[in-house]
């Protein structure tokens, strides 16, 4: 996924590039990474169906 995605798979490489930029949203890399920080609900996520976003997105305002 990885290398698909043009991301280094070096540990320090990766690293170095996520504290640079961040993954891109609605994309099986960015899905991971919220996966390895538990973060199951991100809006970015693409295996999030888009009504669980939205309602994640107004609990999170309290709308």
């Amino acid at each position: 996924m990885l290398v698909k995605s043009g991301w280094p798979t070096n540990p320090r490489g990766f690293i170095t590039r996520l504290m640079d930029e961040d993954a891109p949203g609605n994309a099986e890399l960015f899905d991971l990474i919220a996966d390895a920080y538990g973060d199951d609900y991100n809006r970015g996520r693409s295996d999030l169906p888009l009504v669980k976003r939205l309602n994640y997105k107004l609990e999170k305002y309290n709308f």
